[in-house]
């Protein structure tokens, strides 16, 4: 399993909190909340703070707010 330098340094400063906010919040800050509450850190997600793009699925254009609303919901439940 690779392991990534960041938690060496996260554990390395007893470091156990993390606020993340970033842009597209369909891809990476998605996969960082996730990964990170996977790893056993409290995770504390800005969501003034983040963004992403329109998408597209079945020719249908989804909106960036209702894609952002979206995955905000699905992150909701990780405290």
């Amino acid at each position: 399993m690779y392991e990534y330098k960041i938690k060496k340094v996260l554990d390395l400063h007893e470091i156990t909190n993390l606020t993340i906010c970033g842009i597209m919040t369909h891809m990476c800050v998605d996969t960082t909340v996730r990964s990170t509450y996977e790893k056993g850190y409290k995770v504390k997600l800005v969501a003034e703070g983040c963004t992403t793009k329109n998408l597209t699925f079945n020719n249908v254009e989804v909106n960036y707010k209702e894609v952002n609303i979206s995955y905000f919901a699905a992150l909701a439940r990780f405290p």
